[in-house]
Order: structure tokens, then sequence, then C-alpha cells
């Protein structure tokens, strides 16, 4: 399951995917109005990508959880690299002369609500690690269910999504990395896990208007209100949602490889680097118009599967060293240098 320096290489397999995922995810987003297929491929995307990168952080927390010191230092990097963020994308938007260049330091709506959010997980994680785990997912789950009623909890400090996705942290902490791994390794699983997945698929495809209109609660930062005629039914679809996010993780989980795969297990390693430039980027992408300029030379079904395959290359573009070299950087900037002992 590991390599020669103890690398997961399973968990690294996992957060490829879901990394890919996620940009697409996001270059999807800018099609879906004109185009069934981006509809399609968009909620069945959002329909578990999230879930299952905060799954994984809750998977791979539990050391840290235990010391206060590691939890800290976790916290000052994932805020430390929110704010440098928000300022790059604020400063992104201002080149481009975006329509939004607004900066409010304590609301996000966009891509760097993950790393608020993060840190947040593993303060609230840290705090009540002493509390039985089963009824703390419990109670964080009715939460998520009640949250959905007050339509002033939103983007402010983040605190719609931490709230509605924390249940999934909370699971990946509950759970053994160990077991989970030789459970999916069966075959029967993953062969069962791909036929689920597959029909998930075509349901997006030939039901899109059953499962679309659940795309506010995917995204986590919704209220029921934003459902319309469907807002008092809006507790039972949430929980609808994360029925269908919790099989679509486990399907993923169980589809995922468990050996190197090279070039894809690289990505793994490196998904911070791809999160936290790729937006940038996109911005760039959309100013300069490359996604109609696509679909006006290529046709509209073969631009916007070119426009898919650039999200693909710009994920294995940004797994390049330089990238997560940066990151290192914020890591190490912040990090108190540990005194020597004096010698005697």
């Amino acid at each position: 399951m590991t390599d020669g320096k103890s690398r997961n290489v399973y968990i690294d397999n996992v957060k490829a995917l879901l990394i890919i995922l996620v940009v697409v995810g996001h270059f999807t987003d800018l099609a879906v109005d004109e185009s069934e297929m981006m509809k399609s491929l968009f909620v069945f995307i959002y329909s578990f990508h999230m879930p299952l990168f905060i799954f994984v952080n809750g998977l791979l927390c539990k050391h840290i959880v235990k010391d206060r010191h590691r939890v800290m230092d976790k916290v000052a990097v994932f805020m430390a690299l929110y704010v440098a963020l928000k300022g790059i994308l604020f400063f992104t938007r201002t080149v481009i002369g975006h329509e939004d260049i607004s900066f409010h330091l304590f609301e996000e709506d966009g891509v760097p609500w993950y790393l608020f959010s993060t840190a947040v997980f593993y303060v609230v994680t840290y705090l009540f690690r002493n509390f039985n785990k089963k009824w703390l997912l419990v109670l964080s789950v009715v939460l998520a269910l009640l949250v959905g009623y007050d339509p002033d909890i939103g983007d402010s400090f983040v605190l719609s999504r931490s709230i509605v996705f924390y249940p999934f942290f909370l699971l990946g902490w509950c759970i053994d990395p160990e077991k989970l791994s030789r459970m999916t390794e069966k075959i029967y699983v993953k062969i069962v896990c791909a036929a689920a997945g597959i029909v998930f698929a075509l349901l997006c495809i030939f039901r899109l208007d059953l499962i679309y209109p659940l795309r506010p609660l995917f995204t986590g930062r919704n209220g029921y209100k934003e459902l319309e005629e469907c807002e008092p039914y809006g507790l039972l679809l949430r929980l609808v949602c994360y029925c269908i996010s919790l099989i679509m993780c486990f399907i993923i989980l169980g589809i995922t490889m468990h050996r190197e795969i090279k070039v894809f297990t690289v990505i793994g390693r490196r998904t911070l680097a791809i999160y936290f430039f790729h937006r940038p980027i996109l911005y760039l992408l959309t100013y300069s118009n490359v996604l109609a300029w696509l679909q006006e030379s290529a046709g509209w079904t073969l631009g916007n599967i070119l426009w898919l395959i650039i999200a693909v290359l710009l994920s294995l573009m940004l797994s390049a060293s330089i990238f997560s070299r940066v990151i290192q950087f914020f890591i190490n900037f912040r990090k108190t240098p540990k005194p020597e002992k004096l010698r005697r």
C-alpha cells in the first residue's frame, strides 16, 4: 500500500483523481448554461469530489488532532495559503477587469473556501477529540440539516460549507485507513463500485431533470431557499444529497487502483499546489475567451471536449515540482525554527 518513502499510494491515487475532477468541475461550470452535457458532468462531479477530498483529510488527521502544536501548525499553513490565494485572485481579477473585484477577507464563495474550512475542521476536531465520535458525527449531521433553514448563514467565515461538509471530515476521522484500503482491494468491490458508478452517470445524463435541481445543495454554500418550490423539502433533499455523496465516495474509493501509476500518483502528492494555482489560470483563460474560440473553431461539442482536455492538461502541468516548491515556501516561511538544545 505504501512505497519506499512511506507514502500511501492508494490515497495518493484517490487524491489525484479528485484534484483532476476539481479542476475539470471548475472548467465545466463555465459552460453549464449552454450545454446539457456539461450540466450532467458538473452535477456528477460535484456530488462527491469535495466531500471525498474532505473525507480523505479526516482519514489522515488522526495523529495530528492529538497534538495541539501539530494542529496549530496545520491551521497556520492553511490560513496562510487562504490569505495568499485570496490576494492572488483579487490581483488577477483586477488585472483582467473582472466584474467582481471586491475583497472581503472573511467572506468567500470561491476556491479559497476549502483552505479556510480545512483549518476550521482541524481546530473543531481537536477541541472535541475526547468526545464520543459516533455522537459527534450524529450531531454534526443534525446541525448540517438544520443550518439550511437559516438564510443568514452563507459565505461569511465560510460558515455554511464548513458546517455542511464537516461530517465528511469526521467520518474520515472515525474510519481506519488500513481497513478501508483492504476492503477496496477486493475485486468484487471494484466491480460493484464500477457498475454503480456507471448507473449514476447514466442517471445524470438521462434524468438530469431529477439530479440537477440538487446542485445548490451539492455545493454546500446554499440554504434551502435556493431550492425555490422544493424549499419545504429542503431537509429531506439534503439527506438525499448526503446519501448520494456517501455512495459516490465509496464508489470512487472502490474503483481507485492500489498500485503506483507514475505520473498519476505524483499528481496526488501535489494536490495543494494544483488547487492553489488552477483558479487564477482559469480566470486568465476565461478573460481570453478560449472556450468561445474553441466552440466557434471546432464546433460546439468538440470545443467543449477540448476545453475539458485543457483542464486535465492544466492539472498535469501544475503537478510540476516548481509549483509545489512555491507552496512549500509558504509552509516553511511561517514555521518557527525549533530551539537547539543547550550544550553541556
